[in-house]
């Protein structure tokens, strides 16, 4: 009688085409800055897989960002001389390489799905956290039992 009471409702995720937008327009601001605003994608991943891995790179990135504006504002005169002016250069370029951190990429992202407890009779796209999901909707279901 005395129980916990009823979990709390499960919330539906967003719909796949604004992720779809949002992976794009992070991308976009990344490349289109010349990688001055790379550091973006990388907050974006780590707010969402919570890693330390993911927040290390993302401070990484954003400390070499911030490195090459102080290369090139410490550059005198309007053209780049010296190796610190070159290293302020190439240093936001290679910061907007694609970087694969969450292990989330279309060769392990595939579950196979079974009819009737037989063989694997179609593939299904899953998300990286589709584990951790279901065990939280099910911890949420028979909480109450």
């Amino acid at each position: 009688m005395q129980g916990h009471g009823y979990g709390q409702p499960v919330t539906q995720p967003p719909h796949t085409a604004w992720l779809a937008c949002l992976r794009v327009l992070f991308v976009a601001v990344g490349i289109l800055t010349l990688g001055f605003l790379s550091w973006a994608m990388l907050l974006r991943l780590a707010i969402v897989t919570r890693r330390s891995l993911d927040w290390g790179l993302f401070v990484a990135v954003l400390v070499a960002d911030i490195l090459a504006v102080v290369l090139l504002g410490l550059e005198p005169g309007d053209e780049i001389h010296t190796t610190g002016g070159y290293v302020g250069l190439i240093l936001p370029a290679l910061t907007t390489r694609r970087r694969r951190t969450s292990g989330w990429a279309p060769s392990n992202c595939w579950r196979r799905v079974g009819l009737a407890g037989g063989v694997a009779a179609r593939r299904v796209r899953q998300h990286p956290d589709a584990e951790l999901l279901q065990h939280r909707q099910h911890r949420a279901v028979h909480r109450g039992v």
